[in-house]
């Protein structure tokens, strides 16, 4: 009797495709790596942003004072070094709110009560001022380079319509004080859409007072005899002129000075020093002593040593120059004497 064995040659079905469970969990694995890749990609453009913003923060300080060393000298330039004073704010509605840093602005126009204009760089002639006359120092040995050029922000980084916005596009927060310039990063970066993790306050730079000025008591001057007689002091002035790029022609000169005062003379071939270390200054403006909160922009300057000085209370005006020099002001390095020599 033959016996059919069907098992051993009925071909086996195999069954392809996911289950329900698998399916279900590949979408949540897909649904997960996405979220995880927007998220990144967004803090990258937002990180980026930051950066950029930041980046372009530095590049404002420096239109407004920049200090650098070449070979072994500093070098300044930047706002205050031509014009003496921080940069002007247009009005609170200006969306271009560094714009005095790109070019002249509306708050850089003529003035209608005195028709001064805001100098543009040039060669100045520094005048000797007190509260009733001038002296303009005039010789080739005087002139200052000063005044206002374009662009101390780079042409580079404005956009098309010439301006200065930060990464998201809107403008810095812009605030001048008496001696400090702020600005500050908005807050952009730390709500919204363009919030980034860690990052929940508001960036703030400024320029300091010591960024930009010194306190003029930080001065020191010495005067070297080398006549063949003793010197009275008592006849000398010693005069600091500072240019100041402003719309009234009466002020674009600042005039601080002092008398040298000693008890004898300064003798044949001596030195005396006059400021920090050395003998006492009374410094005055418009013949009033000025406080110490006076400061002096870095730049270049004029000081002059007259062989007489005015006497307080009269209109009259130095009018012999018996020495001048420049001094360049450097706000973070230690400031040298200043040294006048009479032969």
């Amino acid at each position: 009797m033959k016996t059919s064995n069907f098992s051993s040659n009925r071909p086996h079905r195999l069954h392809s495709g996911f289950t329900l469970l698998e399916m279900v969990l590949v979408v949540f694995i897909m649904g997960t790596l996405a979220t995880v890749s927007l998220t990144f990609i967004e803090n990258e453009d937002a990180q980026w942003r930051y950066d950029e913003s930041i980046n372009k923060m530095k590049m404002i300080r420096e239109a407004v004072v920049k200090v650098r060393d070449y070979n072994n000298e500093e070098r300044l330039s930047g706002f205050v070094f031509d014009n003496g004073v921080l940069p002007p704010l247009p009005s609170p509605s200006s969306v271009l709110q560094v714009k005095p840093l790109i070019e002249k602005d509306d708050s850089w126009s003529k003035n209608t009560v005195t028709s001064v204009e805001w100098e543009d760089y040039g060669l100045q002639i520094p005048t000797y001022k007190n509260d009733t006359s001038t002296f303009p120092l005039t010789g080739s040995e005087f002139n200052l380079f000063k005044g206002y050029r374009n662009h101390y922000l780079p042409s580079s980084s404005l956009d098309s319509d010439e301006e200065f916005l930060d990464a998201w596009g809107l403008p810095f927060g812009i605030a001048n004080t008496t001696n400090t310039y702020q600005f500050s990063l908005e807050n952009n970066y730390a709500t919204g859409v363009n919030k980034i993790e860690g990052f929940t306050t508001p960036l703030n730079y400024e320029v300091s007072p010591d960024d930009w000025s010194i306190p003029i008591e930080q001065l020191r001057f010495s005067i070297e005899n080398k006549t063949s007689a003793g010197i009275d002091v008592a006849n000398y002035q010693i005069a600091l002129l500072i240019y100041l790029n402003t719309k009234d022609s009466s002020n674009k000169w600042k005039t601080y000075y002092f008398n040298p005062i000693l008890p004898s003379t300064i003798g044949i071939d001596a030195t005396e020093l006059f400021g920090p270390g050395g003998n006492s200054i009374t410094w005055k403006q418009n013949k009033n002593p000025i406080t110490s909160f006076s400061r002096i922009p870095v730049g270049r300057h004029i000081v002059a040593i007259f062989s007489e000085s005015p006497p307080d209370g009269t209109t009259t005006l130095p009018n012999t120059i018996k020495d001048n020099t420049q001094i360049l002001i450097s706000a973070r390095s230690s400031i040298p004497t200043i040294k006048f020599v009479i032969e």
